[in-house]
């Protein structure tokens, strides 16, 4: 057997052409059919129990109401002459919410006591019905379904549409029962606001609808992994394999991997490469003995220093080194993993107000913010380390020991029995979130080059951003019906499947040769530290954006934001539904500025931007504090971060050229992200200092021109120095490595 290439001709170097696209196209929506039909059954299920429970909840008022009536008149009291029914009806009221109003009318229709919206043509209303309803003798009045099956599909079921005994009366329907003491003849009108019901109805289908898009989300991840590690990427190493052969080049088999996806096909090529590189050492051993004695020079084969020398071609260096498609198993990982630490977003500081006493001269609040910025501060000094460990013990080992801190972490905090605990388990929990960071960069930088790790950095992203949209609102959701510790306990569950998931799909580490001077290159001393971080370009960037930045997200979106839509009395399911614009804004615009920055290689204005509507987005709580106006906030927060992301890495590349080419682009980084990380930190409590000096209205706007004014002076300062010291034009950009980001 020869080295030459064989006499055949080439085959096209190009896997063909994969249908991964519309299969996966088609199983989602074969998915969505189903998924759309169980949520309208949810829906006008829900409608069938909730309206029937809240008529029952009216007629247990009513009763109630009526035994104290027949309660009084057994004592002798006269039923005309009863003594503090206003305020015995302005307590029914405040404990029935749903309710509008009460009122008894005697026989002739005369109110006689009433509390809540009564107008003229209201008591009109109830005066004529008070006959109807001594007549009938019994309780009448029903709640008329606002969302309804359409007819033919009413039809196909059986179901009849029923118009309701008493229409509604503007804004509330209307429920009446006759009072039942002797010589009382009388009737007690209730009154359900129409209003509450159309929310609680609206409620419904806005948590189904959110069910719906988390089921979509979750079964793309899962789908996108099962169809890329399980199907595409094997039959497209195979492919590869093939084609070497194909060639002549028997220096590589498949992967282990992809081996154990192929089955019996995959160890029987691979045998068979082993094999032909066998019969091929063996006649290279006949030569160079032969040429040993003299007959000529030894053969090259056996002279090389490479590892795989005497296998055919085995020189040859491996095009499978770089692949993107290697990341989607620790996406779909980082994808339940951060979707098991946003699940607390919505009610965090609300329950750690439950769980701290209140102390004289201190607001609430501070416990909350305290908490926040310990779990911050923890993940900033955890970085280093985790990225340290990145390199020793792999991205595997070091996701499923962050899986496991995060777990333990989360379970703590949701058993935590009183302040000090639920610190510790919080610190915990952010060790293993900066173990879990690193080992999704180490593996990104693994597993792409240069020339594709743009496109390997949004396929990680891509899922995380998808867990920001989903964990605010579930996380709403499982608090307001199991509550808040449960909820920990069902994180604690997600961090659990992100451990499973990396040890099954993340393949274990292949040893690799150190490089010859390691990467422990040193600054020479007289290098100022000004110099080394690209002057005052460098102390611009992170104190002026990027602590900004992370300042205002994590001090309005972790802490402000809970805070002001629970003192406006929204619910937890709302305060999540408003928080996860951010994620929307995000998974929406991320791609679209990261395809923009590399057409016009603006990073410096996209980072001027981003920080400018991130502050601007805050401005108009003070205006409308409320729901709306938080979702709002929260969207610009995310075109913001869409904007700032991308445009980060390019930029500290060019403001700390001289840096990198010194020292490595990690050294530089790491101290940029360790100013982004105590941003971060200090975010919520600026917001509560802000928060008990303005109140919570005013503290957005406080955040917000705090960003909006950081935002300005960064602006200003690059237009006047530019983005690239004019020294250091010409210095080498040293080779990007690892970074540990302060948050997903």
């Amino acid at each position: 057997m020869t080295r030459e290439r064989p006499s055949n001709p080439a085959l096209p170097s190009s896997s063909p052409r994969t249908h991964l696209i519309p299969l996966t196209s088609i199983t989602l929506l074969l998915l969505l059919l189903p998924l759309l039909g169980v949520s309208y059954y949810a829906l006008v299920a829900f409608e069938r129990e909730l309206l029937p429970e809240i008529e029952q909840k009216a007629l247990r008022v009513g009763l109630s109401v009526d035994g104290e009536i027949r309660r009084a008149v057994d004592f002798g009291i006269p039923f005309t002459k009863l003594e503090g029914m206003d305020q015995f009806f302005a307590a029914k009221l405040e404990a029935a919410q749903d309710l509008a109003y009460i009122a008894v009318t005697a026989r002739d229709g005369t109110i006689l006591y009433q509390q809540g919206r009564l107008d003229a043509n209201r008591r009109a209303t109830l005066a004529a019905e008070t006959a109807d309803v001594l007549a009938a003798g019994t309780a009448i009045g029903k709640l008329s379904p606002q969302y309804r099956l359409p007819a033919a599909l009413a039809a196909l079921s059986g179901e009849r549409p029923t118009a309701p005994v008493l229409p509604a009366d503007g804004d509330s329907y209307r429920i009446a029962l006759p009072v039942s003491a002797r010589g009382a003849d009388g009737v007690i009108h209730l009154g359900i606001d129409a209003r509450i019901v159309t929310r609680q109805v609206e409620a419904i289908v806005l948590d189904i609808a959110i069910v719906l898009l988390v089921a979509i989300l979750a079964a793309f991840e899962l789908l996108l992994l099962v169809a890329v590690s399980g199907v595409a990427e094997p039959l497209r190493q195979l492919d590869a394999l093939l084609r070497r052969l194909g060639r002549g080049d028997f220096s590589q088999a498949l992967p282990e991997t992809a081996r154990a996806r192929l089955g019996r096909l995959g160890r029987a090529l691979d045998a068979q490469i082993e094999r032909v590189n066998a019969g091929y050492r063996a006649v290279s051993r006949l030569r160079v003995a032969a040429r040993a004695t003299g007959r000529g020079e030894p053969h090259p084969v056996a002279l090389t220093a490479d590892s795989r020398a005497g296998a055919i071609f085995a020189g040859g260096s491996n095009p499978d080194r770089h692949r993107a498609p290697d990341l989607v198993p620790i996406r779909a990982a980082a994808f339940l993993f951060v979707f098991a630490e946003e699940l607390a977003l919505p009610f965090f500081p609300l329950y750690v107000r439950e769980l701290t006493p209140p102390a004289d001269g201190w607001s609430p609040d501070w416990p909350a913010a305290w908490a926040i910025s310990t779990f911050m501060a923890a993940l900033a000094l955890a970085a280093p380390l985790a990225g340290a460990w990145s390199k020793r013990v792999g991205p595997r080992s070091l996701f499923l020991l962050g899986a496991a801190l995060s777990t333990a972490g989360l379970s703590g905090a949701g058993l935590a029995g009183d302040y000090g605990a639920l610190l510790l388990w919080r610190a915990v929990s952010a060790l293993g979130y900066a173990l879990a960071l690193a080992a999704c960069q180490r593996h990104l930088f693994d597993s792409t080059g240069p020339e594709n790790r743009a496109q390997g950095a949004a396929t990680l992203a891509g899922g995380i951003a998808a867990a920001s949209v989903c964990g605010p609102a579930i996380g709403g959701m499982l608090a307001e019906g199991i509550g808040y510790g449960a909820t920990f306990a069902a994180g604690a569950a997600l961090a659990v499947a992100s451990a499973l998931l990396a040890a099954r799909f993340i393949p274990r580490p292949a040893p690799s040769p150190q490089a010859p001077n390691g990467d422990a290159r040193r600054l020479p001393p007289e290098k100022p530290a000004a110099k080394r971080f690209g002057n005052a370009r460098f102390l611009i960037l992170a104190v002026f954006a990027a602590a900004p930045a992370k300042l205002l997200l994590v001090g309005f979106l972790f802490f402000l934001a809970p805070a002001l839509l629970a003192e406006r009395g929204a619910s937890v399911s709302e305060i999540g539904r408003a928080l996860m614009g951010y994620g929307i804004a995000v998974a929406v615009c991320a791609p679209l500025c990261a395809r923009l920055l590399q057409r016009w290689n603006m990073p410096g204005l996209a980072v001027g931007m981003g920080c400018t509507l991130a502050g601007l987005a805050l401005l108009p709580v003070l205006f409308a504090p409320g729901t709306p106006a938080v979702l709002l906030a929260a969207v610009g927060l995310g075109v913001g971060q869409a904007l700032i992301g991308p445009a980060q890495a390019p930029l500290l590349a060019q403001v700390s050229r001289d840096a990198i080419a010194a020292r490595g682009e990690r050294s530089v980084t790491h101290h940029y992200r360790l100013i982004e990380c105590l941003g971060a930190a200090l975010g919520p409590l600026v917001a509560a200092f802000c928060a008990s000096a303005f109140g919570y209205a005013g503290a957005a706007l406080a955040l917000g021109a705090l960003g909006t004014v950081s935002a300005a002076l960064f602006s200003a300062a690059f237009l006047i120095l530019g983005a690239t010291p004019e020294d250091d034009a010409a210095a080498p950009v040293a080779s990007t490595e690892e970074t540990v980001p302060c948050s997903l």
